[in-house]
């Protein structure tokens, strides 16, 4: 199973069917996946299983407001397509994963005083650039790194890049601490 689709077959799974013993369980922080009731016996933690080698592309588009002096500007959308890549299994079950970006296009966006066009340079830059980290079995993404694989980019570039290594981190689908059963929602 890919690994995009692991969280979205994990819900789906776990909301199917419908427990009499269904409990409300303590709601998460918000972040995640919220769980609204744990369903009915038995009961088990999800965690992901992801087998070494398992690969899955990814489209993301990102929407960036600069703020400098109180004064908020939008930059156009990022698109980028990538390959996420699992190299490794841990013994606690945490997967070493790499992310190698593929296509990274610009798109206008309402408001912003930089054109697609003029982002042309950047985002040539960012296409190959491999990211590193370390998905925990509860889907707690961390320790993301770019990997520049020895290319040497210009400091705005480099911190653009680590902002996006950090907005990998919150995209990552963390799952509920309390163990659901069937029913659950």
């Amino acid at each position: 199973m890919k690994i995009g689709s692991i969280a979205f077959a994990i819900v789906c799974a776990a909301a199917c069917g419908k427990g009499k013993d269904s409990a409300p369980a303590a709601v998460p922080s918000g972040d995640g996946v919220q769980l609204i009731t744990a369903g009915g016996e038995p009961r088990r933690v999800l965690r992901y299983h992801v087998a070494k080698g398992t690969s899955s592309a990814v489209e993301l588009a990102l929407d960036v407001d600069i703020d400098a002096a109180g004064q908020s500007n939008p930059l156009p959308t990022l698109v980028m397509t990538s390959e996420l890549v699992a190299d490794d299994v841990l013994p606690d079950g945490s997967i070493k994963m790499r992310t190698t970006i593929g296509e990274v296009t610009a798109r206008e966006r309402a408001g912003s005083p930089v054109t697609a066009e003029q982002m042309t340079e950047q985002t040539r830059m960012m296409s190959g650039l491999v990211m590193r980290g370390t998905l925990s079995p509860d889907g707690s993404l961390r320790e993301m790194k770019v990997d520049s694989s020895g290319r040497v980019l210009p400091p705005g570039i480099t911190a653009q890049l680590e902002t996006l290594s950090k907005s990998f981190e919150q995209v990552a689908m963390p799952l509920p601490p309390a163990p659901i059963g069937p029913g659950s929602s």
